[in-house]
């Protein structure tokens, strides 16, 4: 059997089921085939895709952002490498928490390093959530669920300057193994 080699992850913010209505994980395969790019994949139905291109990060991310809008979306798109993906599951600074909780650990994947400032506003939050941020990841154990979490997504943007779209430990992990297999 044939490798099939995915080297890029793309990850779109607010896939779910109002989005569904609008643009099926089949319709977003489909649509990605035919602008070209190769061997898509989408993983669990959030907006995560796996596909092989030559075109560079600011080429494909404008092609997936013209995509969605054929459907009327606008999502934002971020967009790893599957080593950047790996260097996220080595980089995690909360493996103990990951092991226990992994639907409870999120990855804030975001388009560029928040600065210092932010950062620093991050690891200063005081609650119960852990949140650490190293490059253009953030990592968030929400201790006590996401659900009853005062760290939102509005929050988490705000404090980081930034928009970004999350991604729990069990999906990371299954896209890191997608792109390894």
């Amino acid at each position: 059997m044939a490798t099939v080699e995915h080297n890029w992850v793309g990850l779109i913010r607010a896939i779910g089921p109002a989005t569904h209505k609008v643009m099926s994980m089949s319709q977003l395969r489909d649509s990605c085939s035919a602008a070209g790019l190769q061997n898509v994949q989408t993983v669990l139905a959030t907006g995560n895709l796996l596909f092989s291109s030559d075109a560079n990060r600011s080429e494909l991310k404008e092609l997936l952002t013209d995509i969605l809008a054929s459907y009327g979306l606008d999502n934002d798109v971020f967009l790893r490498r599957p080593k950047e993906m790996r260097d996220v599951l080595a980089a995690n600074p909360m493996a103990e928490a990951a092991k226990l909780r992994p639907n409870h650990v999120l990855v804030l994947f975001m388009g560029s390093s928040p600065t210092g400032e932010q950062v620093e506003a991050l690891a200063t939050y005081d609650g119960p959530e852990t949140m650490k941020c190293i490059g253009k990841e953030a990592y968030i154990d929400y201790v006590n669920g996401v659900g009853r979490s005062k760290v939102t997504p509005a929050r988490l943007e705000k404090l980081l300057g930034r928009p970004g779209t999350a991604r729990n430990w069990n999906t990371v992990r299954k896209l890191v193994e997608k792109t390894s297999a």
